[in-house]
């Protein structure tokens, strides 16, 4: 597990290093969608509770929610259409 991050360039296809997870770190089981304002909501897995979101135009993480039970592998969610 880790805090660490990376940030894909799709025209490039390549992979630079992103910020360091604001809060707790990542495992089996992270995943993420993208927010009507732009930003991402990051579930980070690893049988936690932590959450972060990614600010793409700033490059960075603030703690998201804490959410009501952990997530490890075979999570899923569904976005809201609002």
């Amino acid at each position: 597990t880790s805090a660490a991050t990376n940030i894909y360039d799709p025209v490039a296809n390549t992979f630079t290093a992103g910020p360091t997870l604001a809060s707790g770190n990542t495992g089996n089981g992270s995943f993420s969608f993208q927010r009507p304002d732009g930003s991402f909501f990051v579930v980070n897995g690893n049988v936690t509770t932590a959450t972060n979101i990614y600010d793409p135009v700033a490059n960075t993480f603030v703690a998201g929610p804490v959410l009501s039970g952990a997530v490890g592998s075979g999570a899923h969610s569904m976005q809201r259409p609002d």
